[in-house]
């Protein structure tokens, strides 16, 4: 499952789908999609790009 998230590539979709729904979200929530949708993009791809780095980190540990 690590090696998994180690690999940004394979989980591109996921993280673009889940940008896409905090887009809409915040969308609604400010009254506006053309803010609301870049933020739930950048938000999303920061998240993968965290997570990608302390998947790294931990099979570093891991061995």
């Amino acid at each position: 499952m690590m090696n998994y998230l180690a690999n940004p590539k394979s989980l591109f979709g996921m993280w673009l789908t889940l940008g896409l729904v905090l887009g809409l979200y915040f969308g609604f929530i400010v009254g506006s999609l053309a803010i609301g949708l870049p933020m739930g993009l950048c938000l999303s791809f920061l998240l993968g790009k965290v997570s990608h780095r302390v998947s790294k980190g931990v099979l570093r540990f891991k061995g």
